[in-house]
């Protein structure tokens, strides 16, 4: 699947999910912004997350991704998983 069709499909996803809630997406907060979110739900590795930092569920660091852009979120996300033991 392309970058392009997976953000499209993430954004429906949180369409449905906004949709039944019958709540909209958080207005200081676009969509762009909560699918970081939305990604790290899905993601196995990780064990828990806040917007301070994510805990990996296999060697149970904490990754500070706190005052960061939401695509730097899931870039230093990503790096820890690339060297994670």
């Amino acid at each position: 699947m392309s970058s392009n069709a997976s953000t499209r499909f993430e954004r429906m996803v949180l369409q449905a999910y906004f949709r039944k809630r019958n709540v909209g997406p958080p207005r200081n907060n676009p969509t762009g912004g909560v699918l970081w979110m939305l990604r790290l739900e899905l993601d196995p590795q990780c064990q828990s997350w806040n917007r301070e930092g994510v805990s990996c569920r296999i060697c149970g660091e904490d990754t500070p991704i706190d005052n960061a852009h939401h695509n730097l979120r899931l870039n230093m996300w990503e790096n820890h998983k690339l060297f994670c033991y």
